[in-house]
């Protein structure tokens, strides 16, 4: 149960704040995140498929249809 994780998460680390570091690591840069969303808003009817080739040719950036 929920109260039983935090007083096992107490009991191990005198703490119930999580540990840093345990999420999914990124995959983009800030840098590259401005350039997907300039992208986007650019020509908001493209499908999102259409939007991965795009980046995928003109800036090199590979991502899948559902992150764009």
């Amino acid at each position: 149960s929920t109260i039983h994780s935090i007083i096992k998460k107490w009991n191990e680390t005198g703490s119930v704040m999580n540990r840093l570091g345990r999420s999914r690591k990124r995959h983009t840069t800030s840098r590259v995140d401005r350039i997907i969303h300039r992208t986007i808003i650019s020509n908001r009817r493209k499908a999102a498929p259409d939007m991965a080739i795009d980046l995928k040719r003109e800036h090199k950036i590979s991502i899948t249809a559902q992150t764009s």
